[in-house]
């Protein structure tokens, strides 16, 4: 038997040289082809291939089946970096690159589980999921292969945790806010209104209704993450498009969230 953590080391590092994010479907379709390339010769198993919306994934079957008692799932898209964060490095006993923990290292070691499952006479009914748009919401990834008709009794995902067993997380609910002003010159301001300070209210309004928790409050978190406005730097701009990172508990709806942010 091979070393599991030197192979497992080896996948990590040749996954993080990817620059697998949302810019580059070439990455993601090339991180793809790496798994694929590290499945497809073993002696058990079928690879289905998805694409959606460029959002290359794949499921790898020890059964060859659509449901399976258990589906271990990892992405392998990653937010976007500097061009040298694409580069691992180690030290102190520690793998440094964009993605080795969210989550290339957990995917190496499902494909070093895969691989290991394969060569037993009968192996477990699993399926392994590889996807490339968790970062963006997942709609084109896990969710596409669920409606492709791929289930299972039981769904892990080996996103870091700390190794803590995570049942339950926040509900993606993102909102982009557009603010209308009035035009006008620079040197004229009374004569336009800025959305600048209609957003600076609505920002302070907005953090005493959702204000920044501790780490530990399992609490519905409002993070304004883009702004985008303005042609000219002698110009009031017309309009602004903020963009919030919303992340909410499930005892807080979508429609009580959007309500909050629009008053």
């Amino acid at each position: 038997m091979t070393d599991v953590r030197a192979d497992v080391l080896k996948m990590t590092i040749e996954l993080c040289k990817y620059p697998s994010t949302l810019d580059h479907p070439d990455q993601l379709q090339a991180v793809i082809d790496y798994t694929v390339a590290q499945l497809k010769d073993l002696p058990r198993g079928t690879i289905t291939h998805f694409n959606s919306n460029n959002k290359p994934a794949i499921v790898y079957s020890l059964r060859g089946n659509k449901h399976a008692k258990l589906i271990l799932n990892a992405h392998l898209d990653v937010v976007p970096a500097r061009t040298a964060q694409f580069e691992p490095f180690e030290k102190d006993g520690r793998l440094y690159c964009r993605g080795s923990q969210d989550m290339k290292g957990a995917a190496a070691i499902l494909i070093r589980l895969a691989q290991e499952l394969a060569q037993l006479p009968e192996p477990p009914d699993v399926n392994f999921q590889f996807v490339t748009d968790e970062e963006i919401g997942g709609m084109h990834g896990t969710n596409y292969i669920l409606n492709e008709g791929f289930t299972c009794d039981f769904f892990i995902t080996a996103e870091p945790t700390d190794l803590n067993i995570c049942n339950l997380h926040k509900g993606a609910s993102p909102i982009d806010v557009i603010v209308h002003g009035v035009p006008a010159h620079g040197s004229r301001p009374w004569l336009g209104r800025n959305p600048l300070h209609t957003l600076r209210d609505g920002l302070i309004a907005l953090e005493k209704a959702y204000p920044t928790p501790d780490e530990e409050a399992f609490v519905t978190t409002c993070v304004p993450t883009i702004i985008n406005g303005g042609n000219a730097g002698n110009r009031i701009m017309e309009e602004l498009v903020m963009h919030l990172d919303i992340r909410r508990v499930p005892n807080e709806s979508s429609a009580e969230v959007l309500a909050k942010v629009s008053a």
